[in-house]
């Protein structure tokens, strides 16, 4: 499948590499396939849009970040994406870059997207973590308490 992304320029996609949002994502409900922009190991990579070529988010797995991440997500959000094994998960974690200053980006841990890799079913889920913030900072601030 060709695609001609604002960001990426024309790409051509692999089915087997699309990642299917039943649900589309929190605020974008009508976006529905996506694909992943980068190289596995790449600390920020794209979940690039499908449905609209001109939506572009920057994500990144977050135990490249955080080590000791640790997510509770509900059954029936498991459910939904027939995922049975964790072993078959991808997680992703949404950030939001300000323009013109990167070292204030943050990253979303209460809504991470959650892929089964087997049949490319995902779902950004709301985490049960309670303490998980929707805006964390990737990078903590110098000279802070």
């Amino acid at each position: 499948m060709k695609i001609n992304t604002l960001r990426f320029g024309e790409m051509d996609i692999p089915e087997d590499k699309i990642v299917f949002m039943p649900h589309g994502l929190i605020g974008l409900p009508d976006l529905k396939r996506f694909f992943i922009v980068g190289e596995e190991g790449q600390l920020i990579r794209w979940f690039q849009s499908i449905d609209e070529p001109t939506v572009a988010l920057p994500i990144l797995n977050p135990f490249e970040v955080f080590p000791n991440f640790s997510v509770d997500i509900s059954d029936s959000d498991l459910e939904e994406i027939e995922l049975k094994e964790p072993s078959d998960a991808v997680l992703f974690l949404v950030m939001v870059i300000p323009a013109g200053n990167p070292k204030a980006a943050t990253v979303n841990l209460k809504a991470p997207i959650v892929i089964n890799v087997k049949n490319r079913n995902g779902k950004q889920v709301i985490a049960l973590n309670e303490d998980y913030p929707v805006r964390y900072p990737l990078f903590p601030q110098e000279g802070g308490a």
